[in-house]
């Protein structure tokens, strides 16, 4: 029992040092996982995973999903973790839930899973009502058309409005599209009382497919106007009636009216579209209408005879219309020989070359006029006198035994003509029985008025070609005696120049004394007083002005005229002889006559002078000055040169209150001859930049300004003071010696000792104290490099530790 005992007890411990080393192993991996866990938890970021955790999904312990501590190979799809058979406890899809194949983050949001964002109807399965019935989902609504259709009928999950289908509704289309639940009809709609279904189907709204004429209100053409019906197409006859004139819309074919077709008859009644013209008809050009009535069309209400082919016979031949009657003129003529045909009686001409018989045959008083009671006494045959082809004027007056005028007196005959001759002589005084108008003479004594009534170059020949140009009467120059030569002119009434006649040729012209000149005579000459002239047109006037103005053939100069010995022209003009506008050759000075009497002077603004005016002025041109001679010029040069009398410095003048004369000489103004710098205002380098005065040479100290180390008074001579501000003492300057002394184009010399340069002593000679220097002179130890002074030779003066 001991041993049993004993061996359970060793079991026990066995097993308790056994579970002691398992506790240890997991408290080792626990405390391990979680240092690993709080160093994970410090660094890790899920959004890496692929899967963020947003909404809802940030407040979830990890253990609610990672379980086991298995953190990869977890789905991030909803459906892993919510559904029934998930190992996760998380809500799942409900019984009542939409059927469909969609994945939750579809419509789901991960902030709110029961507010949904939105359906994806396209996965859904099941009609609509199973969630649109009014509890899941809205349903239809109040309004909506009434009908037993599933949604999805009319809806598109697309686009739910507007419905796409109409396939069956349960009521009229009015029910809805009465123009506020739906769209009703616009307003180019066709105007009528029907329903809608009466022309439309629902399948297919456009076209319609028939159409109820009886319950449409309005004209045809409201609608058949070729917008929104077809309308008279392209063949119709030209009408402005309503279509319901001629057509009914029981039988649209024929038509049934012709009581306003806007077109000829011919339009349609040409043998194609509707029967035309006969083989019987009249040949004619003429339209239907212009004989036939719309209304009756036999028998025609009249013939317009204009249009009709033929001649009047091809009818009028007593069978099929009346022919000649039995009084007719017996006579071989056609019918249109004498007839018109828009008024047949009377006749309108006669031809009497085809007419049988004496002329009394006719012209009996009876069947035609025959001789008036006026006539001539005659007992022979009218053709013995007239003629048919022109019965008046009789053609035959070789017998008559009384004088012309006893017929020709204006009620028998005709008489004297209103353009005649006014004359008292009897007719054959002048004209001859067997040709009237061959007048072999006239008898001008007996002819009254002038002789332009009848000399007009239309009842007699008129004034010639060459004749002169001339309103007057002709028996104001000529005379019936003798018609030539003129025995006077009326130059008053003579249109033209002079020249037109005076040419030498026609009449005498210009004589050999007279002046050269192509002006014509009246620009000089008065027809009413040839001479002496009237006046001069000098413009046309050829030669020299002394030609006539020698004090002999015109006046010539006066006593007091300035001496010269040019032409007048070379001075004055002819347009306005005073004041003369040259003065090219005067012989004496200006002021012989510009002294203020004879002649305008000087001015009270003239530069003050004693100069000659041709000094400066030239007599071809007065203004500008040629020149001006200063030297005798009084007053100082700003006097005149101020800017305004003449010109004054200019904008890059040296800055100065001296007078111009103290730098510049008239006799060469440019360049100045001196400076007087002591008046200038400024520095050296406003002038003296290289531009306006020479610059410093290059190389040079440029710095400073020039009167640091020069003077106006003596340029060449430096006076640099080493110690200045910008320059201090002990050396304390930016310059080393040589820049100054050596190395520049105008190079100062050391002032003390030269040959020694450039060692200290080149210019410290006079420094040298013998007494602080007693083992040295100053030239043995030139470069003072000795333990005194630092740093070392030939030092810069802006070195301050040198002494």
């Amino acid at each position: 029992m001991k041993i049993k005992i004993k061996k359970q007890q060793n079991l026990f411990c066995k097993l308790n040092s056994g579970l002691f080393l398992l506790l240890a192993f997991v408290l080792i991996v626990l405390q391990s996982g979680s240092a690993l866990a709080a160093s994970s938890e410090q660094s890790f970021n899920h959004f890496n995973t692929g899967f963020p955790l947003e909404g809802a999904h940030r407040n979830v312990e990890c253990s609610t999903c990672h379980l086991y501590g298995v953190f990869k190979g977890i789905s991030s799809t909803c459906a892993s973790c919510h559904s029934k058979s998930s190992r996760i406890s998380a809500t799942f899809k409900s019984s009542s839930h939409i059927v469909t194949t969609e994945n939750c983050n579809l419509c789901h949001l991960s902030d709110s899973w029961t507010a949904v964002a939105r359906v994806n109807h396209t996965e859904v399965r099941g009609a609509c009502t199973s969630c649109h019935n009014g509890s899941l989902a809205k349903g239809k609504s109040a309004s909506h058309v009434a009908t037993t259709s599933s949604c999805d009928t009319c809806h598109s999950t697309n686009a739910w409005s507007p419905a796409t289908q109409h396939a069956e509704p349960l009521a009229a289309c009015t029910s809805c599209h009465n123009g506020v639940i739906a769209r009703g009809k616009g307003s180019s709609h066709v105007n009528t009382s029907n329903l809608c279904e009466s022309c439309h189907t629902k399948t297919s709204w456009t076209p319609a497919t028939k159409v109820d004429h009886n319950e449409v209100i309005g004209t045809c053409t409201n609608c058949h106007n070729g917008n929104i019906a077809r309308g008279k197409n392209n063949g119709h006859i030209p009408t402005s009636l309503n279509c319901d004139s001629c057509h009914s819309t029981r039988g649209w074919t024929p038509a049934t009216n012709h009581v306003e077709p806007l077109a000829a008859c011919s339009t349609c009644h040409n043998g194609s579209i509707a029967r035309g013209k006969g083989t019987k008809h009249v040949t004619t050009s003429n339209n239907c209408e212009s004989c036939h009535s719309k209304s009756s069309w036999t028998p025609a209400i009249k013939v317009d005879h204009n249009e009709v082919m033929g001649s009047c016979s091809t009818c009028h031949n007593g069978t099929a219309a009346r022919g000649k009657g039995n009084k007719h003129v017996s006579t071989t003529n056609r019918c249109e020989s004498c007839h018109t045909n828009t008024s047949w009686t009377p006749a309108t001409k006669v031809d009497h070359n085809e007419v049988l018989g004496s002329c009394n045959t006719c012209h009996n008083g009876t069947i035609a006029k025959g001789k008036t009671a006026d006539h001539i006494p005659t007992n022979a045959n009218c053709d013995s006198c007239h003629s048919t082809r022109a019965w008046t004027p009789a053609t035959n007056h070789v017998e008559p035994l009384a004088a012309c005028f006893t017929c020709h007196n204006g009620s028998n005959a005709r008489g004297k003509g209103a353009t005649h001759i006014t004359t008292s002589n009897t007719c054959e005084s002048c004209h001859v029985k067997t040709d009237w108008k061959l007048i072999p003479k006239v008898d001008h004594l007996e002819v009254m008025g002038n002789c332009a009534s009848c000399h007009n170059g239309t009842q007699a020949k008129g004034k010639g070609t060459k004749h002169i140009n001339s309103s007057s009467v002709c028996d104001a120059c000529h005379v019936e005696s003798a018609w030539v030569p003129a025995v006077t002119v009326d130059h008053n009434h003579v249109n033209g120049t002079c020249s037109s006649c005076h040419n030498g040729t026609t009449a005498k012209g210009k004589g050999a004394k007279h002046i050269q000149s192509t002006n014509v005579c009246e620009a000089c000459h008065s027809t009413q007083g040839w001479t002496p002239a009237t006046r001069v047109d000098h413009n046309e006037v050829t030669g020299s002005c002394s030609t006539c103005h020698n004090g002999t053939t015109a006046t010539g100069k006066t006593a007091n005229h300035i001496q010269t010995t040019s032409d007048c022209g070379v001075c004055h003009s002819t347009q306005a002889w005073t004041p003369a506008t040259n003065h090219v050759e005067p012989l004496a000075a200006c002021i012989t006559c510009h002294n203020g009497s004879t002649a305008r002077g000087k001015g009270t603004t003239h530069v003050t002078t004693s100069n000659v005016c041709e000094a400066c002025h030239s007599s071809s041109t007065w203004t500008p000055v040629v020149k001006v001679d200063h030297n005798e010029v009084l007053g100082s040069c700003f006097t005149c040169h101020n800017g305004t009398t003449a010109k004054g410095k200019n904008a890059a003048h040296a800055n100065t209150s001296n007078t111009c004369d103290a730098c510049h000489s008239t006799n060469s103004w440019s360049p100045a001859t001196r400076v007087d710098h002591n008046e200038v205002n400024g520095t050296c380098s406003s002038c003296h930049n290289g531009t306006i005065a020479k610059g410093a040479p290059n190389p040079h100290y440029s710095s400073t300004q020039c009167d640091v180390c020069h003077s106006t008074n003596n340029w060449n001579v430096s006076r640099y003071t080493h110690g200045l501000s910008y320059e201090p003492t002990n050396h304390a300057g930016s310059l080393s010696c040589d820049q100054c002394h050596r190395q520049n184009t105008n190079t100062v010399s050391y002032p003390d000792n030269p040959g020694l340069a450039p060692d200290c002593v080149a210019c410290h000679t006079h420094d040298y104290d013998p007494s602080e220097h007693l083992d040295v002179s100053a030239s043995s130890l030139r470069d003072c490099s000795g333990s005194c002074h630092e740093p070392g030779p030939e030092h810069r003066v802006s070195d301050p530790d040198w002494g």
